[in-house]
């Protein structure tokens, strides 16, 4: 995910609008969730396309598989993956999401 911080054309950590970037972290929450289950090793059944402009708000993540958001305010509220294909090992430090996240 570290390169997702370095290298995202669309990222603007620190922007003038707070709103700003509040997307762009869910957009680094999201991105660091997806390598941590299989994203990059394509285990997904249905992949997130990270280039998804954004239709609703929240970055473009609103309209990923599975993420719903709130619908005023664009914010991520739920994921849905169940039956996706996530998988995490050892190695990538697999665990549970707190749930203030």
């Amino acid at each position: 995910a570290a390169g997702f911080l370095l290298f995202d054309e669309a990222a603007a950590p620190l922007a003038a609008d707070p709103s700003e970037d509040a997307w762009f972290l869910q957009r680094y929450a999201l991105r660091t969730f997806w390598e941590a289950t299989g994203g990059r090793r394509r285990t997904w059944y249905v992949e997130w396309n990270w280039t998804t402009p954004s239709s609703t708000g929240g970055g473009g993540v609103c309209d990923f598989y599975g993420v719903r958001c709130d619908p005023t305010q664009s914010y991520v509220t739920e994921l849905l993956l169940s039956s996706n294909g996530l998988a995490t090992s050892s190695e990538e430090g697999g665990g549970m999401v707190p749930d203030e996240i």
